[in-house]
């Protein structure tokens, strides 16, 4: 059988694009339950922040917070976008809520709904500064079932100009180490 010319033409057409459109990059859906069954805490990405100043924040590999949260290359991250920050290895979950608010010159640290008794030590810095000295705050025993439990601290004079701190707090038995950044209000 012979082909016309128009015909090889729009055959060549055809496959040319059948080619194309396989190269394209197709949607990928996330598993569901990836992100929230590792999750230690969710970040907030804030301007100026990298998956690599975030790990650091977290005392972790930057490619864990990359991994948890299904980023591809380039890894570009974008203020207010939600991260889900893993457990480091052999870190346990921490059973109960802590909720931290720094207005002015005091930081408000909120406890509730904690099985156990925990104590820990509290540090903080300015999240945006490079190579910030680190200020210890002091410490925070959360009292077995209290329903809430409101401790406050007051910030250095260095950390009282700083628009989003970092911080963390180290459990005294186990080492484990949790940190947030918390913007700063005036």
């Amino acid at each position: 059988m012979k082909h016309t010319p128009l015909f090889r033409f729009a055959l060549s057409l055809l496959l040319a694009l059948a080619i194309l459109v396989t190269a394209l990059p197709q949607p990928v859906q996330a598993e569901s339950n990836t992100v929230t069954a590792t999750c230690a805490k969710t970040h907030i990405v804030l301007k100026g922040e990298t998956t690599a100043s975030i790990a650091s924040l977290y005392g972790m590999p930057w490619g864990d917070i990359a991994r948890a949260n299904s980023l591809k290359k380039p890894y570009n991250i974008n203020p207010g976008d939600k991260l889900c920050i893993p457990y480091k290895k052999g870190q346990t979950p921490v059973k109960g809520t802590i909720a931290i608010t720094a207005s002015g010159d005091k930081l408000t640290i909120k406890a509730s709904n904690f099985k156990d008794t925990f104590v820990y030590f509290v540090k903080a810095k300015d999240a945006l500064a490079n190579n910030a000295a680190w200020f210890k705050l002091g410490g925070l025993t959360v009292a077995k079932n209290k329903k809430t439990q409101v401790t406050n601290y007051t910030l250095p004079k260095d950390l009282r100009k700083s628009t989003v701190l970092s911080v963390c707090l180290k459990n005294v038995y186990s080492d484990d180490l949790t940190c947030y950044s918390v913007p700063r209000t005036s």
